[in-house]
C-alpha cells in the first residue's frame, strides 16, 4: 500500500509540471503586479492635535469642531481660518468690540454710539440744519437731550421736535409769509405789521411819542437798553403798534418798576441792558406775543454762528432823533467777535456783539431795537441793539448779547 501512495504522488507532480511546461504563462508574475497583491492599503491614522487636522492639511468645519467641542467656539477659529482675520485692520470706532464673521466683521459698540463701525457719536448735539433738536440741546450719557424754550414742549411721539405747549408761545408768528419772501432782503428795511413783528415795544413819554425800542420778554417784561430806561423819569410802554402816530391801534401799558443791569456803568458800552417791569399784564394774541429767549450754547454755536441771518425789528431815527412813523424789518448778518474787535477795539467785549454793515442809504434802527434769528419757524432773540457813543452804523449795529446775560434775566423772569 505504500508503494501505491507514492506512485500516486509522483504522477500528480509530473502532470503538473506538464501542465506548465505547456502553459503560455510563466511560473513568476511580473514586479508591479507582485507588489498590487501583496500590498495592503494603509489606514489613515486620525490627527490628534488642532494643528495636524487644520494646519498641516485642510480641514472641514465638522473636523475643526471635534477639538472645540462647541458651536460657539468653532464658529470664532471658523470665520478667521476660512477668510483671514476680518478685525485685524480695526475698522470699529470709539473702543468697540469686533466681531469676525466669515466674509465680514460685526461692531459691539459702546452706550451712546452706532453705525456700521460705531462712527455715530449719539451722545453729540447735531448741529445740522433740518437734524436734531428743533430748539435746544445737550451732551448725554445714551443720547443727546432735546429741550424747549417756555411754552413749548416735547412732542410725544418725537423727541427731537418741540410743540405749543399754551395757546400763543413764545416766537411763533400766525403767518409766515412775509419773512419767507424776498421784500426781507431789501437792503433799505421793509414795513413790518404788528402780526409780522408782534414781540416789538415802543417806550413812549410826556416829552416823546417815541424814543426807543424794546422787546416782549413776557406777559410782564420788556427789555431795552439802560439808556434808554434812564432817559426819561417816566415812561410808558406800547405794545401791539406798528405806527407811532396811530393811537387806535395797540395798547399802552405802565411802568411798575425798571431792573437795570447791576454792572451797568453809565457812560460805558458793556452791560447796557434794562427790564422793564409793567404794571399790568399783556395780554397775547396774534398782534403781541413775546420773542423766545435762547440758551448760551444754542444762541452762540447756531443761531449766531453766520449761517442764519440776523433781522432786527423797530423805528428809524431821523438826524433830529425823531422816529420815523412806522415798524420797520431789516436783515442784517452776524459777525465774529474778531472781525467786531477789529472795527470797534476800544468798544467791543465778548459780551457784545456786532453786524455786518447794514448796507442801503441809510443805517438809523433805534437803541433798544431787538435782533433776532429765526430758527425752524420760530424767532428767538440773540441781542439789543445799543449802539454806544463812537460807534458808526455805517460799519455795523453794536449789540448786547443776550446769551452773556441769561443767568440776570431769568433770575427777573423767573420771579415775577
Amino acid at each position: 500500500m505504500c508503494c501505491g501512495v507514492m506512485y500516486t504522488a509522483v504522477v500528480f507532480l509530473l502532470l503538473g509540471a506538464a501542465a506548465a511546461i505547456h502553459s503560455s504563462q510563466t511560473v513568476f508574475l511580473e514586479k508591479q503586479q507582485a507588489t498590487s497583491l501583496i500590498s495592503r492599503q494603509k489606514r489613515a491614522a486620525e490627527a490628534s492635535t488642532l494643528e495636524q487636522a487644520c494646519m498641516e492639511k485642510v480641514c472641514t468645519y465638522d473636523e475643526a469642531k471635534r477639538f472645540f467641542q462647541d458651536t460657539y467656539r468653532t464658529d470664532i477659529f471658523w470665520s478667521v481660518y476660512i477668510d483671514g482675520d476680518q478685525c485685524a485692520e480695526k475698522p470699529c470706532k470709539n473702543g468697540a468690540m469686533c466681531l469676525d464673521s466669515v466674509g465680514g466683521y460685526d461692531c459691539v459698540c459702546k452706550s451712546g454710539f452706532s453705525g456700521q463701525n460705531c462712527q455715530e457719536d449719539l451722545t453729540l448735539c447735531v448741529m445740522e440744519k433740518d437734524k436734531g433738536c428743533s430748539q435746544f440741546c445737550k451732551p448725554g450719557y445714551v443720547s443727546y437731550e432735546c429741550s424747549c424754550a417756555p411754552g413749548w414742549k416735547l412732542s410725544t411721539t418725537d423727541r427731537n421736535t418741540c410743540m405749543p405747549a399754551v395757546p400763543k408761545p413764545c416766537g411763533r408768528l400766525s403767518s409766515l409769509s412775509l419773512w419767507k419772501s424776498n421784500q426781507v432782503s431789501n437792503i433799505d428795511g421793509v414795513s413790518c405789521s404788528s402780526p409780522d413783528c408782534p414781540w416789538q415795544a415802543l417806550l413812549k413819554s410826556a416829552e416823546s411819542s417815541g424814543f426807543c425800542s424794546g422787546v416782549i420778554l413776557k406777559e410782564n417784561l420788556v427789555l431795552t437798553t439802560a439808556q434808554c430806561a434812564n432817559k426819561y423819569s417816566s415812561f410808558q410802554v406800547a405794545v401791539g403798534k406798528h405806527q407811532v402816530s396811530s393811537e387806535s391801534s395797540g395798547k399802552t401799558l405802565y411802568v411798575q418798576v425798571v431792573h437795570l443791569h447791576p454792572r451797568y456803568v453809565e457812560g460805558r458800552p458793556e452791560n447796557n441792558l434794562a427790564v422793564i417791569e409793567l404794571r399790568d399784564r399783556i395780554i397775547f394774541d396774534n398782534q403781541v406775543i413775546a420773542a423766545c429767549l435762547p440758551e448760551k450754547d444754542f444762541a452762540e454755536s447756531i443761531l449766531m454762528a453766520g449761517e442764519l441771518p440776523a433781522f432786527t425789528t423797530g423805528w428809524k431815527t431821523s438826524s433830529q432823533a425823531v422816529f420815523q412813523d412806522q415798524l420797520t424789518l431789516k436783515q442784517l448778518g452776524y459777525r465774529r467777535l474778531n472781525q467786531c474787535l477789529t472795527t470797534y477795539p476800544s468798544i467791543m467785549t465778548n459780551k457784545m456783539g456786532c453786524t455786518a454793515p447794514p448796507g442801503g442809504a441809510e443805517c438809523t434802527m433805534s437803541s433798544g431795537s431787538p435782533l433776532l434769528t429765526m430758527y425752524r419757524d420760530v424767532f428767538f432773540l440773540t441781542g439789543i441793539l445799543s449802539q454806544p457813543e463812537g460807534a458808526e452804523c455805517s460799519n455795523g449795529y453794536v449789540f448786547q448779547k443776550v446769551s452773556r446775560h441769561l443767568g440776570w434775566l431769568q433770575s427777573i423772569m423767573g420771579s415775577r
